[in-house]
């Protein structure tokens, strides 16, 4: 790998180049590859939250790859070993490590850039039966690889930010498509569903008015952390516009999904807002609708479960409506 070679720095494509080239120059039989951030997910996952580890869209398909693609799961104890290997206190020194796991042979390869992990190739086959004189071999190229990676990431790391809501630190509009486009292809891989909640303060324009715009601000920010408190690390909160809001929550069919909206409407309920040493109260109206058994298209869904939450509006407030 030269530095020509890196001409884009868009992480999957800067990842599916190395991974060929590693191809390429050893024969293997499946090369894949884990960041340092999804080593860390591992490390912190079981066999029962491994898939919330991996479901959001900033790590499947960026965080780990795979070529030939390899199914996540079949992998992830593989990963587990790695992590072993490479995270956790004290882990200072970054060695290639090769082991087998039934049926295969495995050469790992960590990727270090300015002292720092970067994350780990991962050879499949019987490729070298000295991986020390592997790495070796491959060191020159690897380390422009490591660089290249690094500022993939960075600048990766730089457009999330874009997709921030700077008053609630949830996502913002902008993000929304791109994760609903993920949802919808990962729902239709896994025959799966997912649900989209619409959330809109009651009477906010009330508090607007009466308390002034900045007393509500903070309440939007008192908001968001509410929401982000009801949900899993797999689920995505945005603030939608003024103070809608809207949740996906990740492999959840209508009726869980109805009993998490409920969990919602009561924590907003019953907490106090304080603003300025004032306490308020505040309540939301709810709309819900699931793919794919409400809608099968993002705009469709958004529009069922907008339309819902209106429907519970004008029906007592302070309700989760399910579309139909």
């Amino acid at each position: 790998m030269r530095h020509e070679d890196f001409s884009v720095l868009e992480v999957s494509r800067v990842l599916e180049f190395v991974l060929k080239d590693c191809k390429t120059k050893t024969g293997c039989d499946a090369a894949h590859w884990i960041s340092f951030l999804g080593l860390e997910r591992v490390r912190e996952s079981s066999d029962e939250t491994w898939n919330w580890s991996f479901s959001s869209a900033d790590v499947v398909g960026k965080h780990v790859v795979s070529l030939p693609e390899t199914d996540v799961f079949d992998l992830f104890h593989i990963w587990r070993k790695v992590a072993q290997l490479y995270c956790g206190p004290g882990r200072k020194t970054f060695s290639p490590h090769a082991f087998r796991s039934a049926p295969s042979q495995y050469i790992a390869l960590p990727l270090v850039f300015n002292g720092s992990l970067q994350g780990v190739l991962l050879l499949q086959g019987d490729v070298a039966s000295n991986p020390v004189a592997l790495y070796a071999k491959l060191q020159p190229g690897l380390e422009i690889a490591a660089r290249y990676i690094t500022f993939a990431y960075q600048l990766l790391e730089a457009q999330n930010l874009s997709y921030l809501d700077e008053l609630t630190g949830l996502y913002n509009q902008r993000y929304l498509p791109t994760v609903l486009e993920h949802e919808i292809q990962r729902s239709k891989r896994d025959q799966g569903q997912f649900s989209l909640l619409f959330l809109d303060i009651d009477y906010f324009k009330v508090v607007n008015d009466g308390r002034g715009h900045w007393v509500g601000s903070k309440l939007l920010v008192e908001m968001g952390k509410v929401l982000k408190a009801q949900v899993r690390a797999c689920d995505y909160a945005f603030r939608y516009g003024g103070d809608e809001f809207i949740i996906l929550l990740a492999s959840s069919n209508c009726e869980n999904s109805k009993r998490v909206a409920e969990r919602i409407r009561k924590a907003v309920e019953s907490k106090p807002f304080t603003v300025e040493g004032h306490s308020l109260n505040l309540t939301v109206s709810i709309g819900l609708a699931t793919y794919p058994e409400h809608a099968q298209s993002a705009s469709a869904l958004i529009q069922l479960a907008d339309q819902a939450m209106y429907h519970g509006k004008r029906k007592s407030r302070n309700v989760v409506f399910v579309a139909s």
